[in-house]
């Protein structure tokens, strides 16, 4: 008991202080369509050539309810052409389920660094959208890969852009995405016809996507990784309050303390990863009582939340490094070889010897 009270304080330690005021939203919420912009702030010394904000805008919720959420905008500095802009919306990979681990509150020239391609796609004249997700700022429960939340995310920051005049961002937008992002890359790519209708999509690209879920869980949980108990621990703490079902169905009692504890951690940086992985180690021993793929209602949110369901018309781009040791390679083929069954217009590219965290910049490079 002793050792898992030092763990869990060990890793509060490493991790980032709460949201500011930006981020609480008006209470009640105002009307208006999702996209409706709640209030903006600038970002000082973004990135070189380019000005960015801080965006607080409607968007919905699992059940298609208003929530606010926040992201952030980004544009070149000169003023727009006459055309417009088109976007690109960046959707991240996993930081973590709480609040204070939403992207938009590291220090700016930090998230800028960790933007692919960030400098081509200014100096290309593109608006960069790079939305936080539901409950990543935004005070609640974030609904970790759970990609109707995320998809419809992405789409409203897209929205919230053309609703900045001064960006010259028009509705012409590609989704580009890694890991929990890439997820949310495809969901966005799959659900934009019937959500947001007046967005032309001219295509979508995910690295490493977490892809079939029910598959990579069952790798995960097969290698009792440390970081692979740290996804776990946060998808299994997220979908319990999301979904409200107990933890305790697929996760031994004594374990449940560690699982919450790594989900109340942030892994931005890899001294905030560091911190969470003690308590990751520890989760080898004791940790998944019930398989999620075989217990109801686990195993069907996990399928629900599976990309691929639904034809994409615009083109898909599989991106993947087959050193990759959090995303399987192999579920990855089998996933691309399921788009190309179904109609999605899908190109699959691979990197030797590239793993997980540099997919995304050596495809940019």
């Amino acid at each position: 008991a002793l050792g898992m009270i030092v763990l869990v304080v060990s890793v509060r330690r490493a991790q980032p202080a709460a949201p500011g005021p930006f981020y609480t939203p008006p209470t009640p919420l105002p009307a208006g369509a999702p996209g409706t912009i709640l209030r903006t702030e600038p970002v000082a010394d973004f990135y070189p050539g380019a000005i960015a904000q801080r965006v607080l805008y409607l968007s919905t919720d699992l059940a298609g309810q208003p929530q606010a959420v926040s992201g952030l905008v980004i544009t070149p500095a000169e003023a727009p052409p006459a055309e417009g802009r088109p976007v690109v919306a960046w959707t991240h990979g996993t930081v973590g389920v709480m609040p204070k681990c939403a992207p938009s509150l590291i220090d700016g020239a930090i998230y800028a660094g960790a933007l692919p391609g960030l400098g081509q796609l200014i100096k290309a004249g593109y608006v960069v959208v790079a939305p936080d997700y539901q409950g990543l700022g935004t005070a609640g429960v974030h609904p970790y890969l759970v990609g109707k939340v995320s998809g419809a995310n992405s789409l409203d920051n897209i929205r919230a852009a053309i609703n900045l005049p001064e960006t010259g961002a028009t509705n012409k937008f590609v989704v580009w995405g890694e890991s929990q992002g890439g997820q949310a890359a495809l969901f966005t790519g799959q659900m934009a016809a019937d959500y947001a209708p007046e967005l032309q999509l001219l295509g979508v690209i995910a690295s490493a996507p977490a892809s079939d879920l029910l598959s990579l869980f069952l790798t995960k949980t097969e290698e009792a990784s440390p970081i692979g108990n740290i996804l776990l621990s946060m998808g299994i703490s997220a979908w319990s309050d999301v979904y409200g079902i107990k933890m305790s169905d697929v996760v031994y009692p004594a374990a449940i303390p560690l699982v919450r504890s790594i989900a109340n951690s942030c892994i931005q940086v890899p001294e905030q990863t560091q911190s969470a992985i003690p308590a990751a180690i520890m989760l080898n021993m004791l940790f998944i009582s019930n398989p999620p793929w075989e217990k109801p209602p686990w195993d069907q949110i996990l399928i629900d939340n599976t990309p691929g369901a639904v034809v994409t018309a615009a083109p898909v781009l599989i991106i993947q490094g087959d050193a990759d040791k959090v995303i399987d390679p192999a579920v990855q083929a089998r996933f691309v070889d399921h788009l190309c069954a179904i109609g999605t217009p899908t190109e699959y590219r691979t990197y030797a010897g590239i793993g997980h965290l540099a997919i995304s910049h050596e495809a940019a490079d």
